[in-house]
C-alpha cells in the first residue's frame, strides 16, 4: 500500500472540522482583542504625551521670548516691513522645535493607533 492510498483510506474523527474552525475563530478573536488593547493603550499614551507636550509648548513660548516677537507685529508693523528678514529669523530661532516635534509625533501616533484599532475591529470582531 502506497502513502497516498494509506492517507486516503484514513477517515477523520467526527466533528474535527468544527473543532478546527472553532479554534481558528478563537485565535482570531484573541488576536483582535490584543490588537484592540494594544491600540487603546497606545492611543491613551499618545494623548497623554500630546497634553504634556502642549503644556511644554506654551511654557517654551513664553520662555523663549516668542510672545514679544509676535507682539511686535501689532505695535511696530511699519518698522518690521523694513527689517522683515531679521524679524523672520528671530521668530524661527525662538520657536520651540523640540516640543513642536514631540507634539506632532504624538499626534501621528494617536492617529495611527486609532486607525489600527478601527481596522482590527472592521476585520474581526472579538465582542461576539
Amino acid at each position: 500500500m502506497s502513502k497516498e492510498q494509506y492517507f486516503l483510506s484514513i477517515e477523520p474523527s467526527l466533528g474535527l472540522k468544527e473543532k478546527i474552525i472553532f479554534n481558528i475563530e478563537k485565535e482570531a478573536k484573541k488576536k483582535a482583542f490584543f490588537a484592540f488593547v494594544f491600540g487603546g493603550l497606545t492611543s491613551l499614551t499618545s494623548v497623554l504625551a500630546m497634553v504634556y507636550s502642549l503644556i511644554l509648548i506654551i511654557k517654551d513660548y513664553y520662555v523663549s521670548g516668542l510672545s514679544e516677537y509676535m507682539s511686535l507685529i501689532f505695535s511696530d508693523s511699519s518698522v518690521l516691513m523694513g527689517l522683515w528678514k531679521e524679524y523672520t529669523y528671530s521668530i524661527i530661532e525662538s520657536l520651540p522645535f523640540v516640543t513642536i516635534t514631540l507634539t506632532l509625533v504624538s499626534l501621528w501616533i494617536f492617529v495611527w493607533s486609532i486607525k489600527y484599532i478601527f481596522s482590527n475591529l472592521k476585520t474581526s470582531s472579538f465582542i461576539s
